[in-house]
């Protein structure tokens, strides 16, 4: 492992602006985020720092998220929620299975009355009237029931 002085002063800026935007946003930055922030031409040379980071243990990279940078070694906040983004769900006309883990929030507990089991984004518009809007990103726990009133994610499988 190393440590934060045999880190080049630009990787260590890198370092610090991934672990502040997890701090303050609950998500790391995606390369073109770090290539804006740094004056980089191109998300290549934000790559090439990332995976600097990477190889001397002080992140690792899912490459199949736009988010997928991950502090290693670093304890999640222990007040904190780490609630996965698994897609997205239907406010209006169906929309196809999304299931796949998308990303990974940090967010604190008393933004929910409920802990919930993961995020969907919403894709349309029929739920305004409930304050739901196109984007937002609901919190869903999962239950064999629904009670009358509930607003609810409904999966229907056919026998």
């Amino acid at each position: 492992m190393y440590s934060m002085t045999t880190l080049t002063p630009r990787r260590t800026a890198i370092l610090t602006f991934i672990r502040d935007r997890i701090a303050q946003q609950g998500q790391p930055p995606s390369l073109a985020e770090i290539a804006e922030a740094f004056g980089f031409a191109s998300r290549s040379v934000a790559r090439k720092h990332v995976l600097a980071l990477t190889e001397a243990g002080f992140i690792e990279v899912n490459p199949n998220q736009a988010r997928g940078i991950r502090l290693l070694n670093q304890p999640v906040r222990p007040e904190w929620l780490d609630v996965p983004v698994l897609g997205r769900v239907a406010a209006g006309l169906p929309i196809g299975a999304d299931a796949e883990v998308h990303s990974r929030l940090q967010l604190d507990p008393s933004t929910f009355a409920k802990t919930p089991d993961y995020l969907l984004r919403v894709q349309g518009d029929s739920m305004i009237e409930d304050g739901i809007l196109d984007g937002d990103l609901v919190g869903v726990r999962r239950s064999a029931e629904a009670l009358n009133g509930q607003i609810v994610v409904a999966r229907w499988m056919a026998k």
